[in-house]
């Protein structure tokens, strides 16, 4: 009990002071309170809320800790201490009956931050120009000195170094995640069962999409992972026995955001764009040989760092961060078709909810749609779903539905032996192969080598 009183005491500090060390020793203590409460005390339930509270408002200071005058890579290395804080902060929101559109906004608000700055950075600005031409000329002058890479790294805040909040306290289904990822299960037949039934499944029975549609009328799902379920297919999740509709291809499309800021963002552009104005060009760039790549390197992207292998790649390296502070909106890009391998992957764990990957940099820049790869894959089947892909916007039109319906049509056909030159055509049913987490040449013969291709877009 004293120690929850003095979490609160604190708390209230903090509502008038608003230091971080208060809100550092309020989590701490709440922390430690809930801790040597056991599970059947009648105030163990409040203790948990009121520990949901000081993380709610550890999660609303986040951007002090990350300012937009920092350099990405200060910002990725501050944003890294507090990883899962706001999916900590939505958890215990959520636990403790509260509303969900304040876990919401707690988890758009921790997420992304990285991202979010340069959105609200790039924001529209067409209205304003129309009704006050003099105050917009003076946003964009100051805009675009915030949106170009600094000439010098900025110093760090002294209070950001000392915002320590220590949560690592984990639910039952955020163990079972974990579990898989250490025990190289990401890949599995019986992660796709399990992340149908304890999330997909439910989401969708949730929504109404129950059955397969009868009209080929498609229903459209963005999915938002949060934390370690980045790495998770959950476009794939599903019962793969025979005959079995139970999986969310044979359900809804399938796509992917980093946020629900990102998607908003993405279609309110698009609404805004003149008719007309995508010019209906494509720019190829093909790489027979990746010039002083050794063979059966495996590329990994985690970080700003991260790059397109390009030609001159030892020289100019085309990376994340050359992507994601480049941005040409204004020719309004549609699609950029990563076909390589783990273009949307993140594998360093601290930052997996900024999203840093080259799928994410491509949209960040303009793009509208974005394919990528969650691991690696094979030339063969990508040229197969590529051919789809495209097959599909000719005769389609360079729709928003159509890319999405296209690599929805190519990933089914590819999971039903469907494609040009395969054996015979098979239903859903998986074999209880399991591929191991690493190593091209065990993910290229899984039998679930389907699964990597991921749509980003509106």
């Amino acid at each position: 009990m004293y120690l929850i009183n003095l979490g609160e005491a604190l708390e209230m500090r903090f509502k008038r002071t608003g230091s971080i060390d208060d809100v550092n020793r309020a989590v701490k203590v709440a922390d430690k309170a809930v801790e040597a409460t056991p599970h059947d005390h009648p105030n163990r339930a409040m203790y948990l809320n009121i520990l949901g509270k000081s993380l709610e408002n550890a999660v609303k200071l986040l951007p002090l800790v990350s300012p937009r005058l920092l350099e990405n890579s200060d910002k990725q290395y501050q944003l890294g201490q507090f990883s899962g804080l706001a999916s900590e902060a939505a958890a215990f929101c959520l636990n403790a009956g509260r509303d969900n559109r304040l876990a919401l906004e707690l988890l758009e608000l921790g997420r992304c931050v990285i991202a979010g700055l340069l959105l609200e950075i790039r924001t529209d600005i067409s209205d304003l120009e129309q009704q006050h031409p003099t105050l917009a000329a003076e946003f964009e002058t100051v805009r675009r000195e915030l949106d170009s890479p600094l000439s010098k790294i900025a110093s760090l805040d002294d209070t950001a170094s000392l915002w320590t909040v220590p949560i690592n306290r984990r639910f039952k289904a955020d163990d079972e995640v974990w579990k898989r990822m250490q025990e190289h299960l990401v890949r599995s037949k019986s992660t796709l069962e399990w992340l149908w039934n304890v999330a997909a499944g439910p989401i969708l029975d949730a929504l109404g999409f129950l059955h397969p549609p009868l009209d080929d009328k498609w229903p459209h799902v963005w999915w938002i992972p949060t934390g370690v379920l980045n790495h998770f297919p959950i476009h794939a999740a599903g019962l793969y026995t025979k005959g079995s509709t139970e999986t969310v291809l044979d359900r809804v499309m399938s796509s992917y955001a980093s946020s629900v800021k990102a998607l908003i963002y993405g279609r309110r552009y698009s609404t805004q764009r003149p008719a007309g104005s995508i010019i209906e060009q494509a720019l190829l760039i093909a790489m027979h040989k990746t010039p002083h790549l050794a063979r059966n390197s495996i590329l990994t992207f985690a970080s700003e760092e991260s790059c397109l292998l390009l030609d001159d790649w030892k020289e100019r390296p085309l990376t994340v961060g050359d992507l994601r502070d480049s941005n040409v909106q204004e020719s309004s890009p549609f699609l950029g078709y990563l076909s390589a391998c783990s273009t949307s992957a993140n594998k360093v764990d601290k930052l997996l909810d900024e999203g840093i990957h080259l799928a994410s940099a491509f949209q960040l820049a303009g793009f509208r749609h974005v394919i990528g790869t969650l691991w690696e894959v094979s030339d063969t089947h990508c040229i197969d779903v590529a051919r789809v892909v495209y097959e599909t916007m000719r005769d389609e039109g360079m729709t928003d539905m159509a890319v999405c319906r296209g690599l929805h049509q190519a990933v089914r056909r590819l999971r039903d032996n469907q494609m040009p030159g395969m054996r015979e055509a098979r239903d859903a049913e998986l074999s209880d192969e399991e591929s191991g987490e690493e190593g091209c040449e065990n993910s290229l013969s899984s039998p679930q080598y389907w699964v990597p291709y991921v749509h980003y877009g509106v």
